[in-house]
């Protein structure tokens, strides 16, 4: 596929790293993972690994639909509940990006976001499941004041939480030009959705664009920051193949 795509994992300002992430790239699919162990759990890391690990192994090779994200999901949610059994506490966010020629397949788990920009501007934004989140929806808060809340690393849904995960999963149109990112909570409450397509627009490719966000990140971090991580994609297929596919 023609894409351009650029990725980062930090740990930020803490003791270790509990983000892991991953992109693959086959004949029919691009697939992007980032994941985010929970920080107050002593084996997010693993947690983490397990999923990207996990959902690797049931999605790579095969065109994957949604029905497919989300079981390889559910055998990921099996897996951590597993290690919790032998004694570990662990659980971890994940989302899934899952990109063929015009189609793209979202899903998500957790506060860890993807995003879809169409001429530098959010068309698609998923939805975290986290407590902060819950008061946007009864209207206590705005979505852009998430960032600041009291309760937003509360989360309502993440890996291990329970025996059986519900998941957000969503098909998105993709065509010429359209740019994917793909984030932990360490990233994005650091950089609002306006300079995500600021420095889209000033940028000529996926790694340009990643760069002038994390410089962002890493010039407003706390001294006890939380990691980040981030994927970006930029859609670069031949313009008359979207054409062909709008007709």
């Amino acid at each position: 596929m023609n894409i351009s795509a650029a990725y980062y994992s930090s740990i930020g300002n803490r003791g270790k790293n509990d983000d892991n992430i991953s992109l693959l790239e086959n004949r029919d699919n691009i697939i992007a993972i980032v994941a985010d162990g929970l920080g107050g759990e002593s084996d997010g890391g693993i947690a983490s690994l397990t999923t990207i690990q996990t959902i690797n192994a049931r999605l790579s090779g095969s065109r994957s639909t949604a029905e497919h994200i989300e079981k390889a999901i559910a055998n990921t949610n099996d897996e951590i509940i597993k290690l919790q059994d032998n004694g570990r506490r662990m659980k971890s966010t994940v989302a899934i990006l899952c990109i063929c020629k015009a189609k793209a397949i979202a899903a998500t788990v957790g506060d860890t976001r993807i995003y879809q920009f169409r001429r530098n501007k959010v068309i698609y934004q998923s939805t975290d499941h986290s407590v902060s989140q819950m008061s946007v929806s009864v209207g206590e808060i705005n979505i852009d004041e998430i960032r600041g809340h009291v309760d937003r690393n509360r989360l309502t849904r993440a890996l291990g939480s329970k025996n059986t995960v519900e998941v957000d999963t969503t098909e998105l149109v993709s065509i010429a030009g359209d740019a994917f990112l793909l984030c932990s909570d360490g990233f994005w409450e650091h950089v609002r959705e306006s300079e995500m397509s600021e420095d889209l627009s000033l940028s000529n490719n996926a790694d340009e664009w990643l760069s002038k966000m994390r410089k962002r990140v890493e010039t407003r971090i706390s001294p006890t920051g939380d990691n980040h991580s981030a994927i970006a994609i930029i859609n670069i297929a031949k313009q008359e193949e979207d054409l062909e596919h709008e007709q």
